[in-house]
């Protein structure tokens, strides 16, 4: 599972910046979870095609993803979180933490 929230630092390459590493993880990833005003745009294009709408999820917010992802996850799956500071992703690894 990947867990994608906004890149606030990407200034001029902001959109494709997000583009580049969502394609990457399109690739690698059975389940994505996107956070943030940035992904929005992006999930609506991927939850319409090439990625089956049950294995992507969109969240205003780390706090909702979080929420999310301690009832949904199972013991022992593999979770990448990548996302900026700014985004409060360290919210959603503390609540996993406190989980396990």
């Amino acid at each position: 599972m990947a867990v994608l929230g906004d890149m606030l630092e990407l200034g001029q390459y902001e959109t494709e910046g997000h583009q580049q590493v969502l394609d990457k993880v399109l690739s690698l990833a059975d389940k994505i979870v996107l956070i943030g005003p940035r992904y929005q745009k992006l999930y609506r294009q991927v939850s319409k095609g090439q990625f089956k709408p049950e294995n992507i999820r969109w969240f205003a917010d780390a706090r909702e993803a979080g929420s999310y992802l301690s009832k949904s996850l199972i013991k022992g799956q593999i979770v990448l979180v990548k996302g900026s500071h700014g985004m409060n992703m360290v919210s959603i690894i503390q609540e996993l933490e406190e989980k396990s």
